[in-house]
Formats: C-alpha cells, sequence, structure tokens
C-alpha cells in the first residue's frame, strides 16, 4: 500500500514538473543576436544555417546589429525575399541596434537593402512558433514594431547613404525607399541574453517549492 502510494506521488510529481516547464516557457523570452558575434554584415555568417540552428518562439525578439553606414534590415515578402527585391519592404530599419519583438507566429523575411548584400547572402529567414511549439500556418502580414525605437510616420524614407568607401565589398552609397524608418537604438546586451520576466521568476520559485513539498511527502 505505501508502495502504491509513493509510485502515484511521484507520476503527479513528474506531470507537475512538465506543466511548470511549459509555465516557465509561456512566461519567459529569448532575445537572439542575429549573427551571433559577427552580427549583421557579409561575409561572415551562413545566415540560413545560423536560423536553423536556433528555436524561435513568439515572445522571443531578434537583435539587429550593423554598421547603420554600410547597411540596414528590411523585412520583405517570400518572393522580394527569394528574388532580393528592396523595393517595396514590409518595413525598414537602419538603426544599426535594432531590436525586433517576434509577436506572431510565422515566417519573417529580412535582407540588408544596400546593393549586392542581399545576393552576397546578406539575409535571413526567420520560423516563429507558437509557445506550445506548433508550426505557423502562414507569413504575418504586418511588420512588427521595433522594442527600442520610436514608430516612424508613414510617409517617412530612408535617408542616402554617404559616398565614403565602403568596407563591404559589393556595398553601394544609396539605400532604398521605405514607409518604415525607425530611430536610432540604445546599446544592447550580448548576443543571446534571456529576457526572463518578473512572471517567470515567480513560476519558478512556485515550481521550487512545490517541488520540494513533494520530495518532503515521498
Amino acid at each position: 500500500m505505501v508502495g502504491n502510494t509513493r509510485l502515484v506521488k511521484a507520476a503527479m510529481l513528474v506531470e507537475l514538473v512538465l506543466v511548470l516547464m511549459v509555465a516557465v516557457r509561456l512566461t519567459s523570452a529569448t532575445q537572439y543576436k542575429v549573427g551571433d558575434a559577427d552580427g549583421w554584415r557579409i561575409g561572415k555568417v551562413n545566415y540560413t544555417a545560423w536560423a536553423e540552428s536556433n528555436d524561435f518562439y513568439v515572445g522571443d525578439s531578434l537583435l539587429f546589429l550593423y554598421n547603420k553606414t554600410w547597411h540596414n534590415v528590411l523585412q520583405v515578402t517570400e518572393n522580394d525575399y527569394d528574388s532580393c527585391k528592396n523595393s517595396s519592404p514590409i518595413a525598414t530599419y537602419e538603426g544599426g541596434n535594432n531590436i525586433l519583438p517576434l509577436s506572431k507566429a510565422g515566417l519573417y523575411y529580412y535582407l540588408c537593402g544596400i546593393t549586392g548584400h542581399c545576393e552576397a547572402g546578406q539575409k535571413v529567414a526567420i520560423n516563429v512558433l507558437a509557445a506550445n511549439g506548433s508550426a505557423p500556418s502562414s507569413s504575418p502580414e504586418t511588420a512588427p514594431s521595433p522594442a527600442n525605437d520610436s514608430a516612424p510616420s508613414s510617409s517617412a524614407s530612408v535617408k542616402p547613404k554617404s559616398a565614403a568607401p565602403s568596407p563591404s565589398p559589393s556595398a553601394s552609397a544609396s539605400s532604398p525607399k521605405s514607409s518604415h524608418v525607425p530611430a536610432n537604438a540604445p546599446a544592447a546586451s550580448a548576443s543571446r541574453s534571456s529576457a526572463h520576466v518578473t512572471s517567470a521568476g515567480s513560476a519558478l520559485l512556485a515550481f521550487i517549492w512545490v517541488l520540494g513539498a513533494l520530495l518532503f511527502c515521498l
């Protein structure tokens, strides 16, 4: 009888651990620095491999770090991503330090809009899963609002780049037009910093307390 009681308690403990692990996942978020230590640039990173090596969930965010004189970030459609078309982006970011929240499940497509950069591999497709890990059915139609940029006017356009020599081999001095131009952003933290909110800490404390209580009763 005592043995059966302990088995039931052990099974309940396992179920509780699984439930609390899901709760912690739902109340936490991870910030991914695109390209890790190399950031957003030409010729240093295989961005397709980088994206495939990470799991992105709703609530996470992307950090694009780059030299704003020579690069920018455009969110585009799948067709424009495949053809490296930069003339009609969904959104444009050129602050050099952009944090983009992933608020919806779906496929997000980004590229550098400077001529020749996308063709040289400076583009990335991000597959964002729902919190329960389910795959998206379609791409989001609207761009996420940058977490560290103020919302620009819909009539704004990208300012032309400087004509100074570019450190990137195929960089040009012009940038594409856009209807979404955020302002410069403050300095960012390390490449893949965990951004747990207060509720995540509370869930962890509850997990530790309940786990200890159940172990004491076994």
